[in-house]
């Protein structure tokens, strides 16, 4: 039996040719974020609620929040999360480094 299941988790294909450094593990989204280096994560939605979580491998950081909005969300109106998501990155990385 295999109980490398980290390793299963994380070995990504490619989400789509248009999608460059974003692969896809078993439920784990994994990036290639510069600055960041190799980023994994999931988001996740719900009528009026959305859900980030981050790990930042190369600074070995972890991030969370839920917001209780979804707006633009659906139609992709907005880019809040990926902006909330850099900007708490570099805020707690930064913080770190120092």
């Amino acid at each position: 039996m295999d109980t490398d299941y980290l390793g299963v988790l994380l070995d990504g294909g490619a989400v789509h040719t248009n999608a460059t450094g974003v692969f896809y593990g078993i439920g784990v989204a994994i990036y290639q974020e510069p600055p960041h280096g190799l980023v994994y994560g999931h988001g996740g939605w719900l009528p009026s609620h959305v859900s980030s979580l981050r790990h930042y491998a190369d600074d070995n950081l972890t991030t969370a929040f839920q917001i209780n909005s979804d707006v633009g969300v659906l139609d992709n109106g907005t880019d809040l999360v990926p902006a909330l998501e850099g900007d708490l990155a570099r805020l707690l990385i930064g913080a770190k480094k120092h």
